[in-house]
């Protein structure tokens, strides 16, 4: 401001200048009459450039939305769950949680002039963006702008993964093995697969192509490693273990998209707790992943025409489903994986796991379960564990050797001495199904 000033101030030092604009047409008159008119034309123009100058600094106060007014509205029109993806008890619980590390400086936001922005403002701008909720809809709901905006949904993401409240954990201790396990056997026509403690599965998060950071130098060296083949997309590969009730036991961002998830889950701090797993407990997972005692996946190919092992592909995925049921669930609540991330790498992190937090949150604390679907009925009954009455989780012969298992083979060797079978209707549709895929081939 100084500089446009003081070069207007110059100008009418230069004896070249022309003032006649400023004067008026005619020519009779005291001169200082004129000298006069033309000192007060300069120091208008003086106070408009000074304005124009001062325009980019003005700074619009918002005013703030009234929380208790807005709730009752919400509530109103029964809409609360929708716009934030949880119950109102659940959002108060989660508000306590969070309270310490979203309360903004009160004084500092007085100072600048600013109504200060309260803990529950935070908590609803950043629900509604990872909703799916686009900024400018969000600015004018909530009156702030979009810087502010931005700030405060880091401040939301910061808060979510700071909160030990909020931690993803993967069941470590026998009791914990023990209890998740009887679960998941619950899932279980006939209650046929014991052990089970968790459904594995890896997710495509798309994201935009990484660019440059604000110092100049490049996110990632080969944009390529983002790219899956599969999906036609840039991601990042998102691996995951999930409970029965659809809650994540385990979820990281493993590796670029382009890597299959048998590599992906090579690299994660995931397969030494599986490894380490005591004898009998395992996961479920697709052909993607190496079958071990503690990794159970299904048979693939012209296998599958065993009935023996068509069955024991039914039961495995009654239980391996729910890793994706779990991935549904995730994204339909929180929208915003529905379009590609607009947002670098290390954000794009934060964000996946923040929502992975705030998913196990909200299917603890919802009293309505909005997502839940019954396991397959299976022709036949099974009055006896995978092994009898005698059967331990703790049975010490196993060895766990990528690529065998024993304890499929036992499975298997059980449902041929039930004369268990897979449903006819099921049968029908596998078969479509696999019509389906050879035609495509």
């Amino acid at each position: 401001m100084e500089s446009v000033l003081a070069t207007d101030a110059n100008n009418t030092d230069e004896e070249d200048m022309d003032m006649d604009f400023f004067d008026d047409d005619s020519s009779d008159g005291d001169s200082s009459d004129d000298d006069s008119e033309a000192s007060v034309t300069e120091e208008l123009l003086v106070i408009l450039l000074a304005l124009k100058a001062t325009e980019k600094l003005f700074r619009w106060n918002e005013e703030r939305l009234d929380w208790d007014a807005y709730v009752r509205k919400l509530n109103h029109r029964k809409e609360f769950q929708k716009t934030f993806r949880m119950e109102e008890s659940s959002f108060n619980l989660l508000c306590t949680l969070l309270r310490p590390s979203i309360t903004v400086d009160v004084t500092r936001a007085r100072a600048s002039g600013a109504e200060p922005i309260y803990p529950e403002l935070v908590m609803a701008i950043g629900l509604r963006w990872l909703a799916g909720g686009q900024w400018a809809d969000i600015c004018n709901s909530f009156c702030v702008s979009k810087a502010s905006m931005y700030r405060i949904r880091n401040l939301f993401l910061d808060a979510v993964m700071d909160c030990d409240a909020l931690a993803i954990k993967f069941p470590e201790t026998v009791d914990e093995l023990t209890d998740q396990a009887r679960r998941f056997a619950s899932k279980s026509s006939a209650d046929i697969i014991r052990g089970c403690v968790g459904a594995i599965d890896g997710i495509l998060i798309c994201i935009i192509q990484p660019t440059r950071n604000n110092n100049g130098t490049y996110e990632v060296i080969n944009v390529r490693d983002f790219f899956s083949g599969h999906y036609k997309r840039l991601g990042l590969n998102v691996q995951a273990v999930s409970d029965e009730r659809l809650r994540f036991l385990y979820a990281g961002v493993a590796m670029p998209g382009s890597q299959p998830d048998c590599s992906a889950y090579a690299v994660t701090s995931l397969k030494k707790k599986v490894e380490s797993l005591p004898p009998g407990f395992h996961l479920v997972g697709d052909n993607a992943y190496v079958l071990s005692e503690h990794m159970l996946i299904p048979f693939s190919g012209s296998q599958r025409d065993d009935p023996t092992k068509s069955t024991y592909n039914y039961f495995l995925s009654q239980l391996r489903i729910r890793v994706e049921q779990t991935f549904a669930r995730f994204t339909g609540k929180f929208r915003i994986f529905k379009k590609p991330l607009d947002v670098n790498l290390k954000n794009a992190t934060k964000i996946i796991l923040a929502c992975a937090r705030l998913h196990n949150f909200i299917i603890d604390n919802d009293q309505v379960d909005d997502y839940e679907p019954d396991a397959a009925p299976c022709e036949g009954e099974l009055a006896s564990g995978m092994f009898g009455e005698e059967y331990s989780p703790t049975i010490n012969e196993f060895r766990s050797e990528e690529g065998t298992s024993v304890l499929r083979q036992r499975i298997l060797a059980n449902i041929e001495r039930e004369g268990l079978r897979r449903p006819n209707y099921n049968v029908v549709r596998s078969s479509f199904e696999r019509y389906e895929d050879r035609d495509l081939m």
